[in-house]
């Protein structure tokens, strides 16, 4: 995930969040992305060879993640289909995976031009670009995995009125890859909330119109874009599980953990509370840890990163090298 965090870190994406509040009190009207640079995000990817590559390279990491869980937890979807063409595909990834797992399988790569120019090439796959609220190269079958949150109702029922006009009217399927809010869990665990909150919030920072839906919400518009029936199926491709996985195969190892540059302490409140084995060491300047919550199993040390790192089993250190580099560039 390393290219994910990089691009999320970076000056461009980082940008929108420090005049978020603009958004909020409903003074600016465009997306908070196009008030700072002056073009939607799209426009900017096209003009900036290195940023459209920093970003497709993140999406191929959540895509590793994501599509992996939906080959394990819905194969059977994909038996009967001959061709597949990926919507908002950037460079492939989702469909090299899918083909790989499903041979049987010749896919479509479409997405904007300037994406799929630089799209790797692979057998069975080919790379079409093209503009998704204008037309859908025709297959069996239309995979949208993380697009239709970036839209509001309207743009996203005009996408999925061409993902319908690409497939046959009798055996043709559109496969939507989203998050799906449920309001019966959040109401029962208080931190889903925050999650739809915090994606609700990057949405608000990056796009327009774009946000999270609940089932009802999924049901309008997929009513509206004039499908009859649908079926959801759930899929785990929680990325910080996986990590909380990785620290709990190696708990007979790591007894002991620093976080260096930890601010408050929450991430080792979150990593000791999922690891009750590790006791953990939170590392930042003096001021900053002065002000740090206590915490059971958790050692507030005040100190400098470029003169010593206090000594443990496990060092975790996050996005903190990414900014000394920014600051030395600047």
């Amino acid at each position: 995930m390393a290219a994910f965090i990089l691009l999320e870190n970076s000056p461009v994406m980082l940008a929108p969040w420090h005049v978020l509040s603009t958004r909020i009190k409903g003074n600016i009207r465009n997306s908070v992305f196009e008030e700072v640079h002056g073009e939607d995000i799209w426009s900017f990817g096209a003009a900036n060879p290195d940023h459209n590559k920093l970003f497709n390279e993140a999406m191929a990491c959540d895509a590793r993640v994501v599509v992996s869980a939906v080959i394990e937890s819905c194969i059977e979807v994909f038996k009967g289909i001959e061709t597949i063409v990926d919507v908002g595909g950037g460079d492939g990834t989702t469909l090299r995976l899918l083909v790989e797992a499903c041979p049987w399988i010749q896919g479509i790569n479409f997405d904007l031009p300037h994406v799929v120019s630089v799209a790797q090439e692979c057998d069975r796959i080919e790379n079409v670009g093209g503009d998704m609220f204008d037309c859908v190269p025709k297959a069996d079958a239309v995979i949208i995995k993380l697009v239709l949150q970036d839209w509001g109702d309207d743009e996203c029922i005009r996408i999925l009125k061409k993902c319908r006009e690409a497939i046959a009217e009798d055996k043709g399927k559109v496969i939507v890859v989203e998050a799906v809010i449920d309001e019966k869990d959040e109401k029962e665990d208080i931190k889903l909330t925050n999650v739809r909150l915090m994606l609700d919030m990057a949405m608000m920072a990056y796009t327009n119109t774009g946000k999270e839906r609940t089932l009802k919400e999924w049901e309008y518009v997929l009513g509206e874009a004039g499908f009859s029936r649908h079926t959801i199926t759930p899929i785990h491709a929680n990325t910080v599980s996986s990590v909380l996985i990785q620290f709990n195969s190696y708990s007979s190892i790591v007894d002991t953990i620093v976080d260096v540059g930890a601010g408050n302490g929450t991430a080792l409140r979150l990593l000791v509370e999922a690891c009750p084995w590790i006791g953990g060491i939170n590392f930042d300047i003096p001021h900053v840890v002065s002000v740090a919550q206590e915490y059971d199993r958790i050692e507030n040390v005040g100190g400098d990163t470029f003169d010593y790192v206090p000594k443990a089993d496990v060092v975790i250190i996050k996005v903190s090298i990414y900014m000394v580099k920014g600051n030395r560039e600047n």
